[in-house]
């Protein structure tokens, strides 16, 4: 099946949904001992990370755990880079996977195009704390002039589009982010996360304290990940060597939990589902394929 979903794509063009970005590698499909070996290093390095960080304050230590585990997160997935592991941390954050400081951390590069042009245009050079002027500068002058508080991740999110829209490339401009009919937009808001929904302007936003899942399926109970943790007696060590995950396996009462791990919030009935029918019309072409 999944084969098929990465044939399905280059086959028919004009009746794919839109996408994000462009990757420009052969997507991979992994074999299943890959799938488990990539399952534990990154189910043993959230749990740790977990477990040991839970309550990190100081902002150094903050960027600089992060950057283990963003280096120790993608070391066995190919082209998983800056970019993509930045954004699958910050859904990790979301869904109690990791803290929720993470989804205000992010790791720039001063090797990224949108940086290059930054320390090009005020001739400074790339070093570690050139970059930290910089998001740091804008960070406190935004929080300012809007008094509302503006993360590390949401600067560097700024930072980008600000060099999309002034260095002059034809192509940068015309880059935007897609918005699906029935999509939800989620916002982070100190430990809180907002809800809303463009399609359905007269529904109110909703607000989720720390995550939008607080139980997940263990055997055939509904943990939270504090709990999860003890049960696995999780070391508090911080992010885990590649030989601790190689030895270490995802216990099939967490990889193969029989309890149905649900949202804390009910949300369907502000959102009008207007893929089904493209959802529908693609999987029945996987499966005349699949018939021969």
């Amino acid at each position: 099946m999944s084969k098929r979903l990465l044939e399905y794509r280059p086959r028919n063009p004009d009746k794919r949904a839109g996408i994000r970005f462009n990757i420009y590698w052969e997507p991979e499909l992994p074999s299943g001992k890959d799938w488990e070996d990539r399952c534990a290093l990154k189910t043993l390095a959230c749990r740790r990370f977990h477990a040991s960080f839970a309550t990190l304050v100081h902002k150094k230590r903050r960027a600089t755990q992060y950057k283990k585990l963003r280096t120790h997160f993608c070391s066995t997935t190919a082209n998983c880079d800056l970019l993509v592991t930045n954004h699958v941390l910050g859904i990790c954050s979301c869904l109690d996977v990791l803290p929720t400081w993470v989804r205000g951390e992010i790791e720039v590069a001063s090797s990224s195009r949108y940086m290059q042009w930054f320390l090009g245009k005020f001739k400074l050079k790339a070093t570690v704390d050139s970059m930290e002027q910089i998001t740091e500068t804008v960070r406190h002058a935004l929080s300012s002039r809007y008094q509302i508080p503006f993360s590390r991740r949401k600067v560097e999110n700024i930072l980008c589009k600000v060099y999309r829209t002034r260095s002059g490339s034809t192509s940068d401009k015309k880059f935007c982010d897609l918005i699906f009919p029935g999509q939800m937009l989620f916002t982070c808001e100190d430990n809180m996360l907002r809800i809303s929904f463009p399609s359905n302007e007269a529904a109110e936003d909703s607000l989720v304290g720390l995550y939008l899942v607080g139980r997940w399926a263990f055997d055939n109970s509904l943990l939270t990940v504090d709990e999860i943790i003890g049960k696995l007696g999780i070391s508090d060590k911080g992010v885990p060597t590649n030989k601790e995950a190689n030895d270490w396996s995802v216990p099939d009462s967490l990889m193969f939990g029989r309890a149905k791990t649900t949202l804390e919030y009910d949300i369907g009935h502000r959102v009008p589902v207007t893929c089904s029918q493209f959802l529908h019309q693609t999987f029945l072409d996987i499966s005349r394929s699949l018939g021969g």
